[in-house]
């Protein structure tokens, strides 16, 4: 994977990867990655979004991946990255948004952006036709009660310290990512193959044929927490457990096909529950639940759905 960056109007770096379908004129997705995560999490859909005719923009939100940290940020701010990064890139006709767990929330606020109808907002309908969100996670509003429990701690905690949950972060696998690659490969391979992800998770993390998934996602990670004190992670789990900035309800109606949910049955990390209260809160919103699948297994066997929903939404759409 080639990871490339530009300098947004503010000076920032915003890196990223362009993989699948790479032509200039093929429909475009970005792809906003999970908890802690980067952009080189989108390998995992490289394949299916290569089969389905799909250039596929892997983003790294601020201080993960490469990009550069942005101080007090907001969910809310996330749009006008991804239209800088569009036109950079040139992007030709509607695209689409994919957000896979905590991306959800990013996938959300850009489908938000333009709900008015203003031709002027960050991503105004002509221009985002389409978006999906897998394994999303929800709104506060909803009640973290489901969650792990580490990840309701970090949340929590989040809210009053964030400098204290970076050190956690960094101390729990960035140390690790940075000088020890194999050891943090082998705790998230424990973690999965004890089961205590759920059993649909373990088979997946096991086969060999989802090998490049692992790798995938183990890489992300470790672009994740590449920085010391994991300022970026830490500050993502203080805006994802603090109150968005808007409801899901403000999203707007969407037509046949254009917004999708996907989210696994079985799901121990994200309760299904929050997809289907996202689902009915979106005008037009499907919610596709496959109950046999957790949290991963979920991620790794829908690519090729989503990406040919996605693929007919953006044809039709242009």
């Amino acid at each position: 994977m080639e990871t490339k960056t530009i300098v947004l109007p503010d000076g920032r770096n915003l890196a990223y990867a362009v993989l699948g379908d790479v032509g200039d004129d093929k429909p475009t997705v970005f792809h906003l990655h999970g908890f802690p995560g980067s952009h080189h999490e989108a390998a995992i859909y490289a394949p299916a979004a290569a089969r389905h005719g799909i250039r596929l923009v892997g983003i790294s939100r601020p201080g993960m991946g490469g990009s550069t940290f942005q101080p007090e940020r907001r969910i809310l701010d996330w749009p006008a990255d991804v239209r800088a990064l569009a036109d950079h890139l040139g992007t030709q006709g509607p695209f689409g948004v994919l957000g896979i767990s905590g991306g959800g929330p990013y996938a959300w606020a850009c489908w938000r952006s333009g709900a008015g109808g203003d031709p002027d907002a960050a991503l105004p309908r002509s221009m985002l036709a389409a978006c999906a969100v897998v394994g999303g996670l929800g709104p506060p509003s909803f009640g973290f009660g489901g969650l792990p429990a580490s990840s309701r701690a970090i949340f929590w905690l989040s809210q009053w310290s964030t400098g204290l949950v970076g050190a956690g972060l960094d101390y729990a696998m960035g140390k690790a990512a940075r000088g020890r690659p194999e050891q943090l490969a082998a705790s998230i391979d424990d973690m999965y193959l004890s089961g205590s992800r759920g059993e649909a998770d373990k088979a997946v993390w096991a086969r060999e044929e989802f090998a490049y998934s692992r790798r995938a996602l183990l890489d992300s990670l470790a672009a994740a927490m590449s920085e010391p004190g994991a300022p970026g992670p830490a500050w993502e789990a203080r805006v994802l457990g603090a109150p968005w900035g808007f409801g899901l309800d403000e999203l707007g109606a969407a037509g046949e096909g254009r917004v999708v949910v996907w989210h696994g049955g079985q799901d121990l990390n994200v309760p299904v529950d929050m997809a289907r209260r996202s689902a009915a809160l979106v005008q037009g919103a499907e919610c596709k639940i496959w109950d046999s699948e957790a949290h991963a297994s979920m991620i790794v066997r829908s690519a090729d759905h989503v990406m040919e929903a996605l693929a007919l939404a953006l044809t039709t759409a242009s």
